[in-house]
């Protein structure tokens, strides 16, 4: 294939994936904005190119605790995708490099069919792989490999011979990740065993392969007086056939019983259908932070959603529904329930169950990144297995031609 092909070569097999890059690619900046942004990443990236040997570069998404705690242990750069990464980046005084123009025009080429030129497309990458073998990091950390500019930043990486670490922002399967790979990934950061399992028993092997745990950053699990709701209802974006029934029935139990709920939905889900159903309910503003919503509920209820392992990481109770929705990853699944204080179905869910996790308060003791990130540096596990995946070979490569 060719590098168009390549970076865009998830939506050619799962068209899925459009959604994810729909967002963000109409803001594909224009006339004065677009020389600015062009004039920030030619500043960035010379000066970028003198700071050498640092340990990691880093794109995707990374919790504001787990940012700071990095920075005290190891040295590394931010690759920012968007101008939330950059805002973050001036906060903190540390150094990135803004890719969000690039960003911005592939996801736009990709979701309109439009080739990206392919001259700019291979000086681009040309310029990114120059700065990579600059600052000769330990390893690209990504937490998605389906984005294109995120891919492109991966072949970077891999012709600089860098290591190419995926570790994944959510609940997605192996699979998922695995199917979008294309070589581009040599190593995998895990949130569960079940997760690092999976990964083995699709073929990558076990030296390739670590738990460093979730990639959340929550407070102490601490009770901080009466909850706000008793049960926090977790929305889900893909949904079963039965879930507004499902909510309405619950919403209706608790109310009888006189249990307080809330609910909040996914960050990607309209929420309109669940209150024209249930005018009474309270939605809640996934905007705000879920560990405020978290700490401010007694239950926590939901379907496969990384909020119950963060709800678990707080403290909180959960019940999770294991029919409620249409998420595709048994890792996933398999993990939350074994380690959810309730199992059930959307049928048998009850009020009762709810009544009984009341007031209770649990721990499980996740692995932390802030702790085991650094150490994969320090024990120099990334640059280990680094050849055992192939790179991809591109049909259009000016340098083999």
């Amino acid at each position: 294939m060719d590098l168009h092909e390549l970076l865009i070569a998830p939506i050619e097999r799962n068209p899925e994936s459009l959604t994810r890059l729909q967002q963000g690619s109409d803001r594909v900046a224009t006339g004065w904005r677009q020389m600015v942004l062009r004039a920030e990443y030619a500043a960035c990236l010379r000066m970028l190119k003198r700071s050498q040997g640092v340990d990691l570069l880093w794109t995707g998404s990374m919790p504001a605790q787990l940012e700071r705690d990095l920075t005290e242990s190891i040295t590394w750069i931010t690759i920012a995708l968007g101008g939330g990464d950059r805002v973050r980046a001036w906060r903190g005084r540390r150094r990135y490099l803004p890719i969000s123009r690039i960003s911005a025009a592939l996801r736009s080429s990709a979701t309109s069919g439009k080739p990206y030129p392919r001259d700019a497309l291979y000086n681009e990458l040309e310029r990114l792989s120059a700065f990579i073998t600059a600052a000769n990091p330990a390893a690209l950390v990504v937490t998605a490999n389906y984005d294109p500019a995120i891919r492109l930043l991966a072949l970077a990486a891999r012709r600089s011979g860098i290591p190419v670490a995926l570790y994944g922002h959510g609940l997605s399967s192996t699979h998922f990740y695995l199917s979008r790979n294309d070589g581009l990934c040599t190593h995998f950061l895990c949130w569960t065993e079940e997760e690092m399992l999976g990964y083995m028993g699709a073929g990558i092997s076990g030296d390739n392969v670590r738990i460093v745990g979730p990639l959340r950053s929550l407070g102490d699990n601490s009770a901080e007086g009466a909850p706000e709701y008793d049960l926090l209802f977790l929305g889900a974006r893909y949904r079963n056939s039965t879930y507004l029934a499902t909510i309405q029935r619950v919403f209706q139990d608790a109310t009888t019983a006189g249990i307080s709920l809330g609910y909040r939905p996914h960050p990607m889900e309209d929420p309109s259908d669940v209150l024209e159903t249930v005018p009474q309910i309270t939605i809640l503003d996934c905007r705000n932070a879920i560990e405020v919503h978290l700490k401010g509920a007694g239950v926590v209820a939901g379907g496969t959603t990384t909020g119950l392992i963060e709800a678990r990481m707080l403290g909180r109770p959960t019940i999770f529904i294991d029919d409620l929705d249409g998420v595709q990853t048994s890792e996933g699944r398999s993990h939350l329930r074994a380690n959810s204080n309730i199992v059930t179905s959307s049928a048998a869910l009850d009020v009762a169950q709810v009544i009984s996790l009341v007031g209770a308060r649990t721990h499980y003791p996740y692995p932390s990144p802030s702790e085991e990130i650094p150490k994969l540096v320090r024990t120099h596990w990334f640059g280990q297995s680094v050849n055992s995946v192939s790179a991809p070979i591109l049909d259009d490569d000016p340098s083999i031609m």
